[in-house]
């Protein structure tokens, strides 16, 4: 068993943990600590979540986290955040099997396909603050989202370490202590940088407390936010969906915005990838507690528009008065009167 059981820090990744376990025991090799914790020598470590952990590991493992395996899920590594708006089966899954099973979470968590070598990050803020009041640093999950840029408590750009996270993976354990010699340049983020972070960790703290059941998608709570925008019409049966495309390329730009085919997938309910669904709703202006607990009111524009038509035609009003104060044609109050209270 792993003789020393180092600190546990806020925030940090379940791997930055191990590789502090790995150094703070004095392992010959990583070969021998992954046969022993992980259950086979050439197993890579997986960096945002976790892997499956030896049965002889796991009791001490899960003590030393407050005597709970979703203590380590949910405030070690990412899976609440990329799972917040998956499936409740796919997701009751994961949580079930994670630290048991080597699972496939770029699968079973749809997660962004990047083409490109993928690094650990951090902050050079948080590093000086970490090694002053810790004498060491750690690699925090907050830092290793891909949309992130910067820091969202100290607002800074965050660094790009040596540490690869995919692709070729080195057979080791980089604990951020020895991995980062040159801190780097603390530069701050714009506004939209610094906005995008702080509503991203909103969403990491808040994940945890999704309800296990959830009967409504985040693409429907986006929806309904949008029947308070421009982008739908003033009846509410028709979307713009394509001017709310452009504008949120305007608004974020190309490099993060998602092709229109897979925003229309969002709203629908049929894409569930965390990062577009929060470029979405920070334009669209969705509080992060109530996009993760899908606490809004459903209802619809139609529904509200129709009855003020009704209310009006009731009080004694013209179908051309009424066509007048609600900005439509007579052809299309007669059709909601029809529908409502002349049949």
């Amino acid at each position: 068993m792993i003789d020393v059981l180092p600190e546990i820090y806020e925030d940090e990744l379940f791997y930055s943990w191990l590789a502090r376990c790995y150094v703070r025991n004095c392992y010959p090799d990583y070969k021998m600590f992954s046969h022993q914790v992980m259950g086979r020598r050439d197993t890579n470590p997986n960096f945002e979540f976790i892997n499956a952990i030896t049965d002889n590991e796991r009791p001490q493992i899960i003590k030393h986290f407050g005597g709970s395996i979703s203590n380590i899920l949910n405030n070690h590594t990412l899976i609440p955040y990329y799972s917040c708006f998956i499936d409740d089966n796919k997701r009751k899954f994961v949580y079930e099997r994670a630290s048991t099973e080597n699972l496939s979470f770029d699968k079973l968590l749809s997660l962004p396909n990047l083409q490109k070598p993928k690094y650990l990050q951090y902050c050079p803020e948080c590093v000086n603050e970490d090694r002053r009041k810790k004498g060491e640093t750690y690699w925090r999950r907050i830092h290793q989202i891909n949309i992130i840029k910067v820091c969202p408590v100290h607002k800074c750009h965050l660094c790009v370490s040596d540490v690869q996270t995919n692709g070729k993976i080195k057979g080791d354990m980089q604990p951020a202590e020895t991995a980062i010699k040159d801190v780097g340049k603390i530069i701050t983020g714009n506004n939209r940088e610094i906005e995008l972070a702080k509503y991203i960790k909103e969403i990491l703290d808040n994940s945890c407390y999704r309800p296990q059941i959830t009967t409504m998608s985040a693409g429907r709570v986006l929806s309904i936010k949008m029947q308070e925008t421009k982008y739908v019409s003033r009846r509410g049966n028709k979307r713009k969906v394509s001017m709310l495309h452009q504008d949120l390329v305007d608004y974020w730009g190309e490099e993060l915005m998602m092709p229109l085919y897979e925003m229309k997938k969002v709203l629908r309910g049929i894409n569930f990838q965390t990062s577009l669904i929060v470029l979405l709703a920070i334009y669209l202006k969705v509080p992060a507690p109530d996009l993760v607990m899908r606490n809004i009111k459903e209802g619809t524009r139609i529904e509200e528009f129709d009855n003020r038509v009704i209310e009006l035609y009731k009080s004694g009003k013209s179908i051309s008065s009424i066509a007048y104060t609600m900005k439509l044609s007579q052809l299309t109050i007669n059709h909601i009167l029809e529908k409502g209270c002349l049949n």
